[in-house]
């Protein structure tokens, strides 16, 4: 009996993993199909949020599926005058909502400047992280935002992570750059709020 127990256990977490790394695999790569049918159609203005939660197991209302580190992929592209958001899930199900118009992208030109101090700012981080300067190390359990922005000739990555333990120090949060991409995403989920039912 305990052999039979102890062979379940070793199964178990050598095919768990494998069948989480198949969840999360499928939505990446419908990003990646995404976004060269959209590098196909001559896109180059979108914008790309990916919202989850590393550290918890996410239960979904209308499914009995639940997922660890849930995760939901946003594109928000322009093409001429067209706006469109996609929404990817972690079963890999695709929404698509029409926008007649955005603002989000004139924020964003507005804000670039503002933007680019970030490579700035983690340049000075760095050189200050060589002299010895301890960082705390990033939680393990939080909420995060993950934000990517490509118009022409401006390219934006930033991590947003979201803890309220107040353990943590995050010195960027200080930063006009941080505050600028804060507003960013919070303007995309009031945007992606008013063209859901």
């Amino acid at each position: 009996m305990l052999i039979r127990q102890r062979l379940t256990a070793i199964l178990l977490s050598f095919f768990l993993p494998l069948f989480s790394i198949g969840q999360t695999q499928k939505p990446k790569q419908q990003l990646e199909d995404y976004l060269l049918q959209l590098k196909g159609l001559q896109v180059d203005t979108f914008l790309v949020i990916k919202s989850g939660c590393a550290g918890c197991e996410v239960k979904y209302a209308d499914t009995s599926k639940a997922v660890t580190d849930g995760q939901t992929i946003y594109i928000l592209s322009q093409q001429v005058d067209k706006f469109k958001i996609v929404a990817i899930d972690d079963f890999g199900r695709q929404e698509t909502y029409d926008i007649d118009t955005t603002s989000l992208f004139g924020t964003i030109m507005r804000f670039e400047s503002v933007l680019q101090q970030k490579d700035i700012y983690y340049k000075k981080v760095r050189s200050e992280s060589k002299k010895g300067h301890f960082l705390p190390p990033r939680p393990k359990h939080y909420s995060y935002n993950d934000l990517a922005i490509k118009i022409a000739k401006f390219t934006y990555k930033f991590n947003v992570i979201e803890n309220d333990s107040g353990m943590f120090a995050f010195p960027e949060r200080g930063e006009k750059w941080y505050a600028a991409t804060n507003e960013i995403i919070d303007n995309f989920f009031l945007l992606l709020k008013s063209v859901r039912p």
